[in-house]
């Protein structure tokens, strides 16, 4: 079953972590059948770097039971710079003294909505569905606190939502829906929802 395997893949994952030695500095988060790995390494260092691919390869190769099967979003090189986690995009921006990472929500039919103005993804009733209006007020307002959760910075988070008004507008809702329920999280929230730098 799904949760039995993914109780397997946690054992498996403790297992690993114990084993490695401390020169390691490897972070791991599981969300339900999502797990993000990152591993630090020294800069500048190649034996490190290759050190650190080698962990996240063997991650990859031994740490689960053959049987199942594993659908990497990013590669074990240690270079890619965007990938997804759960509903967020992570995109690492590199520049000369750090490393930069922006996270933004994942918005899985903005292309389709955008180009070919159609759904891959149901994820909103249309809004002359039977459902009542307060039910798709309270949709609309969870998506954008989870918008507003998955981005850090307001930038990303105005493109969420543009990108959530296109989908909304596909589906006939009007525009008030948006606006009204951006003001009612704003309202509720204590803090400002923009108040970010």
């Amino acid at each position: 079953s799904q949760w039995y395997a993914i109780i397997v893949c946690v054992y498996n994952e403790y297992n690993f972590h114990i084993s490695l030695t401390d020169s390691f500095r490897i972070f791991n988060v599981r969300y339900m059948d999502d797990l993000l790995s990152i591993i630090a390494y020294i800069k500048n260092s190649i034996s490190s770097l290759q050190q650190s691919q080698q962990q996240l390869q063997s991650l990859l190769t031994t740490c689960y039971d053959s049987t199942l099967e594993l659908e990497p979003t990013s590669s074990s090189n240690g270079f890619d710079r965007f990938f997804t986690y759960l509903d967020c995009t992570l995109s690492i921006i590199p520049t000369s003294t750090s490393n930069t990472i922006i996270l933004s929500p994942y918005m899985k039919n903005s292309e389709s909505v955008r180009i070919h103005h159609k759904q891959i993804f149901y994820n909103y009733q249309h809004w002359k569905s039977s459902s009542s209006a307060s039910v798709k007020f309270g949709v609309i307002k969870s998506t954008i606190l989870r918008l507003y959760r998955n981005s850090n910075n307001n930038l990303t988070f105005l493109f969420s939502i543009i990108s959530l008004d296109h989908e909304l507008t596909l589906l006939q809702y009007p525009s008030f829906v948006l606006l009204n329920t951006l003001k009612s999280c704003y309202h509720q929230s204590s803090q400002r929802l923009y108040a970010r730098t």
